[in-house]
């Protein structure tokens, strides 16, 4: 298509990209996002056209499908529709790379930030969050001054920047719910290692907010490890991970940043917490 110079060749290929698509393939995704790119590089005004077409048409809820350029065999469920989602975000983000420099940075903001912004806010599927990070980086590296070789002044930098961190907070909470979940399926010194030795590394790492994030996941796994040991969970007589963990703690407290000695020290605390609780509760079952 990229070498193609008539116009209704490129309209119907495209229209048989979103026909037979499979939205619940990443790879598929993946392979036919790279398509459009390519298809953009000599025609980026018919493809952008064609994807603010989809946008009305298949990522809205509607009574019938049959109008629309995206075909659903499983009927248009919400579900569906944010499948639909994550490859257009996704299709952007391609689009955006490999389309011309000189055209790109008349687009980029007037029409492909104008489409994708919206879709930052009340995410409900993870695959849409996803594509829309990498949709982000492709588009950065598009207006890298490399690239583009040219003065640009990306005036909603900030904006997407914005848009970025809350997707990363969201995505880095709903990790830390997932390792509570791992933990409470097993509330015991083993159990708890297991997750513990994966966050040692970026307790240690070079970047501050790497070693700010493990902290903070540490310091909540270990407040969710004393809520809920019990006699029968604990199977020891202390908490065996005292002394290595002390032993790594203690040098983040003297750390260049501010609020990862803070927390290295509130972790320190709840361990300490953690041990006397192993105490209580083999103090209780002996007597009893």
């Amino acid at each position: 298509m990229r070498k193609s110079t008539k116009k209704d060749f490129v309209n119907k290929s495209l229209n048989l990209i979103f026909q037979n698509i499979n939205h619940s393939s990443q790879t598929e995704r993946e392979g036919c996002s790279i398509s459009l790119g390519f298809t953009a590089a000599s025609h980026l005004d018919i493809v952008l056209s064609k994807l603010e077409s989809v946008a009305k048409t298949d990522m809205v809820k509607k009574s019938s499908g049959l109008m629309g350029f995206v075909k659903d065999k499983t009927g248009q469920t919400d579900a569906a529709i944010e499948k639909v989602k994550a490859t257009v975000m996704l299709f952007y983000g391609f689009v955006t790379l490999y389309a011309p420099p000189e055209l790109i940075v008349s687009r980029v903001e007037a029409t492909i930030l104008r489409s994708i912004n919206p879709h930052f806010s009340n995410i409900k599927d993870p695959t849409v969050k996803q594509n829309l990070i990498r949709a982000t980086e492709l588009i950065g590296k598009a207006l890298h001054p490399d690239h583009i070789r040219q003065s640009y002044n990306f005036s909603n930098r900030s904006d997407l920047v914005n848009h970025m961190q809350v997707l990363l907070e969201a995505t880095l909470e709903a990790l830390d719910d997932l390792l509570l979940q791992i933990l409470l399926k097993n509330v015991t010194t083993t159990g708890f290692e297991a997750i513990y030795k994966h966050l040692i590394p970026w307790m240690l790492a070079e970047l501050d907010y790497q070693r700010q994030r493990s902290l903070k996941t540490l310091l909540s796994l270990l407040s969710c490890f004393k809520e809920n040991l019990s006699p029968m969970a604990s199977g020891a007589a202390e908490f065996s991970l005292l002394g290595e963990m002390m032993a790594q703690l203690t040098p983040r407290c003297s750390d260049p940043c501010i609020v990862t000695r803070q927390t290295a020290i509130d972790c320190i605390q709840m361990a300490l917490i953690v041990q006397q609780r192993f105490k209580d509760i083999n103090r209780r079952t002996s007597s009893g």
